[in-house]
């Protein structure tokens, strides 16, 4: 008898765990609508605005690389154009001249963390313009280890955990090897600050998590702020932004996502599966996920209000990167491609006119530079621009001496 009930309870249960297990095709035809969703609101923005954005440029370029490591489609002439548009002005990844000299310093941690973090997503190689402005983003760490911001547009843009774990994604990403100790010494540094500091919200979760990640955390300490997040998840399998809030795509896509790739948990995991239902169930026909903003408008930032062509009206901006966190978090259940795609950087970004005696007043030691100005450097050499060697050099007091 008890044999028989327990096939039955079996037979009763097997079809309601299946179900909640959703099919790589329906996965996958949801990601193709909201990869396509997201294009669209990008190429309006990008038609629009000339400055980088996190919103509509960093996540949608981050969701670019996951569906081509994920196989899924994407209208790739358009992402080059918006790359192209997205990096030549602040900041500009194709001018040695306004790296060094910059006249726009904004917010370096988030602002040029989150540019560089998409310029690696479209294929921007390592070069003396990427050193420049990752350098400049290295020395704005204060001594207890993190990162600050001047930004008050959250989720997003607020958390202190988010500075630090770009700016340490930036550096390990494009600070040049001679600078490797450096590094070092500032991840730890990093660390140990994300180790000892509460964090408050599901941003500052997810983020903590990314950046011990990103640092060189152990796989230990990984899965145990993992499991912190993890924690968070509400009985409807999605994350909130803050404990009085309700579930929303944001904070559960970018959660899945973090304890997935830097807290080691499968996506096979029940917890994640969960998750994973709850964006389905959540995404709108469009393809796209609705999350409200918590500006209060007229919001005094910039850039103002427009329509992009996202839906959702004063919405259309934080729903923007919601649906690129949601995204990334159901191509992360599907399988990896053998030979994904690797773009190259758009030619406009290629950096023009950099000279060796431009790496060394940078990069190289005060020794290599009394070694070029013995062989005949002249100390007023110049770019066309006006950068002198002695601004180029103006980090290090020994090399200007």
């Amino acid at each position: 008898m008890y044999k028989a009930l327990a096939f039955c309870l079996v037979c009763l249960f097997v079809p309601v765990l299946h179900a909640q297990t959703a099919s790589p095709e329906q996965v996958r035809a949801a990601a193709d609508h909201a990869v396509a969703a997201v294009q669209h609101g990008s190429t309006g923005f990008s038609k629009m605005m000339q400055c980088f954005s996190c919103h509509d440029h960093a996540l949608p370029m981050m969701m670019l690389k996951t569906a081509r490591e994920r196989g899924v489609a994407a209208d790739e002439a358009a992402a080059s154009q918006a790359a192209a548009k997205a990096f030549l002005f602040s900041p500009d990844l194709s001018s040695i001249d306004k790296a060094v000299q910059a006249p726009m310093i904004i917010d370096p941690a988030p602002s040029e963390g989150w540019a560089l973090i998409a310029a690696h997503a479209v294929g921007v190689k390592p070069n003396l313009i990427t050193e420049v402005y990752t350098r400049r983003i290295a020395n704005w760490q204060r001594a207890d280890g993190h990162w600050p911001t001047a930004d008050a547009r959250p989720p997003q843009s607020y958390s202190l955990f988010t500075a630090t774990a770009l700016a340490l994604r930036a550096m390990h990403l494009y600070l040049p090897e001679q600078m490797g100790d450096e590094v070092r010494r500032r991840s730890d540094r990093a660390l140990r600050w994300l180790f000892t500091e509460a964090p408050h919200g599901t941003e500052d979760f997810t983020f903590r998590l990314f950046g011990m990640y990103w640092a060189g955390a152990n796989e230990v300490e990984c899965s145990t702020a993992a499991k912190d997040l993890l924690a968070l998840q509400r009985p409807d399998g999605g994350w909130a932004e803050l404990p009085h809030m309700q579930s929303d795509a944001y904070s559960t896509g970018e959660a899945l996502v973090a304890v997935n790739e830097a807290g080691g948990v499968p996506v096979t995991d029940p917890s994640w599966q969960k998750g994973l239902q709850y964006l389905l169930s959540t995404q709108q026909a469009d393809g796209s996920w609705h999350v409200k903003t918590r500006m209060l408008s007229p919001a005094a930032v910039s850039p103002p209000y427009f329509e992009s062509g996202f839906p959702y009206g004063h919405d259309q901006f934080i729903s923007t990167t919601a649906t690129c966190w949601a995204s990334m978090a159901l191509m992360s259940a599907l399988p990896k491609v053998a030979n994904p795609r690797i773009p190259e950087a758009p030619s406009i970004l290629s950096p023009t006119g950099v000279k060796p005696w431009m790496e060394t007043a940078l990069f190289g030691t005060t020794a290599e530079l009394k070694a070029q100005l013995k062989a005949g450097l002249d100390p007023n050499s110049q770019t066309p621009e006006g950068t002198t060697l002695l601004m180029l050099a103006a980090h290090d007091a020994k090399k200007v001496q």
